[in-house]
């Protein structure tokens, strides 16, 4: 009897034992936040007096940490500089409106180099995309928007263009 009880607190034992166990997987992390912005500078002091060459007319900002990500950049006015109603133009010369990689301070993410349109151009009812994949982000990189035209002789007044750019993220 005696070696009976020893058997079934033995049996008892291993049933509480491997009634017991545990194990647990315990998952921790964090997050970091998606910034995704474009960030636009026009120049309002462009001479239409004189004939301009490669003059400068606006830098965009580009800041993204997601993978993959596409930058459009598109005018209203086709690249051409329009008085108030339209009914007086200053037409870039046929180049249109170059946008190329600036020469401020930035950071282009690495992996987007490779499919940076180094000089492309806007003319008529053009857009450019830059679709990039990379592996950091890219923060504050600098791109200039030129013009080049002819000495006008147009009527006095403002002459404008807006360039419209949008970023999309994709996560």
């Amino acid at each position: 009897m005696r070696q009976m009880k020893r058997k079934m607190l033995a049996a008892l034992m291993v049933a509480v034992m491997a009634g017991s166990s545990m194990a647990t997987d315990v998952l921790c992390g964090g997050q970091i936040p998606l910034i995704n912005n474009v960030i636009g500078v026009g120049t309002m002091t462009l001479d239409f007096g004189s004939a301009g060459t490669a003059v400068e007319c606006a830098q965009l900002f580009i800041n993204n940490n997601s993978r993959v990500w596409d930058l459009t950049i598109s005018t209203i006015n086709g690249g051409q500089f329009e008085n108030y109603d339209g009914s007086s133009i200053i037409t870039p010369t046929a180049a249109g409106l170059e946008v190329s990689a600036g020469t401020l301070v930035g950071t282009l993410g690495t992996g987007a180099l490779a499919t940076f349109p180094v000089a492309v151009t806007l003319a008529g009812a053009a857009s450019v995309t830059w679709s990039a994949t990379q592996t950091t982000a890219t923060v504050m990189h600098n791109l200039v928007i030129k013009a080049t035209w002819l000495k006008p002789t147009n009527l006095a007044g403002l002459y404008t263009e807006t360039i419209v750019a949008a970023i999309v993220a994709t996560l």
